[in-house]
């Protein structure tokens, strides 16, 4: 009004040494009083939990997302069944993944109190089914149980092994699983759809992956957008960290580029405070 208006208009003074509202200030404090301190979360590894079937195709996809060959590998006690995998960079940088046995396994009274023990402080539940295998039933129970005791937990799904879909001989990548036409990015697509359906109350994210078969020379497929997808479902402070342990270079150069952008954007806003 002021620019393309004929009256004249006086604005009112401007108070020289302005405060901030009592309530955006209460805000702001909350958040640096429950924030911990950065020295404590630089020192916390990046911890991952993997569930699933037996053969749903958990040790691939670890050999697939991560740098296997770079891994310790620790039996935990009391079973032969749990592997947890430890990765260390030479700046001290820890990521944990524990690699659970199959259901049938983890029902048992005490791999399950590890399980649940190990995800109280896990940063990310990964849940892998296998395409082929239209019963979630035990990965809805296993799942509600798991949020029952760690609400907080993030858990994204993975679809395994979406290659053997129909038609089973046709494997030809790159595949627009969201909105190609082509008979097996229908088939993935379905399949997709059919597991939000079943598990997107508890799984935030529902992705399509097939794992590297270096045996039968079969690159990996959608790997990129799902490294994206684990380090964004984690804390900021320890995003960078997960992408440096991601084995695909391109997967690590989107999660850093996305973290730039973030923090490109919030710099200026409570959130990024």
């Amino acid at each position: 009004i002021a620019l393309y208006g004929d009256e004249t208009i006086t604005l009112p003074e401007v108070e020289s040494n302005p405060t901030l509202p009592q309530a955006e200030t209460k805000t702001i404090q909350a958040i640096l009083e429950s924030a911990e301190p950065q020295a404590e979360v630089a020192q916390k590894p990046v911890k991952i939990i993997l569930v699933g079937r037996t053969g749903a195709g958990k040790s691939s996809l670890i050999n697939t997302l991560f740098q296997a060959e770079k891994a310790e590998v620790d039996v935990l006690p009391s079973t032969d069944r749990i592997q947890e995998y430890t990765w260390t960079t030479p700046t001290n940088e820890v990521l944990n993944l524990l690699d659970t046995p199959g259901y049938e396994q983890v029902n048992r009274p005490e791999l399950r109190e590890q399980v649940l023990d190990y995800a109280a402080s896990a940063d990310l539940l990964l849940l892998v089914t296998p395409a082929l295998d239209p019963a979630l039933q035990m990965d809805l129970d296993f799942l509600q149980a798991l949020k029952t005791d760690v609400p907080d937990l993030s858990a994204i799904g993975i679809i395994t092994q979406v290659d053997r879909l129909r038609p089973i001989r046709e494997w030809n990548p790159p595949y627009d699983w969201r909105d190609g036409n082509s008979a097996k990015e229908k088939s993935i697509r379905e399949a997709t759809i059919y597991r939000v359906e079943q598990l997107g109350e508890i799984c935030e994210l529902i992705l399509p992956l097939v794992t590297e078969d270096s045996g039968n020379n079969r690159p990996a497929w959608n790997v990129t957008p799902l490294a994206a997808e684990l380090v964004r479902a984690i804390a900021p402070a320890k995003q960078l960290r997960l992408a440096r342990f991601l084995r695909d270079l391109e997967a690590r150069s989107t999660a850093a580029s996305q973290i730039i952008d973030r923090y490109t954007r919030q710099m200026a806003t409570t959130q990024g405070l």
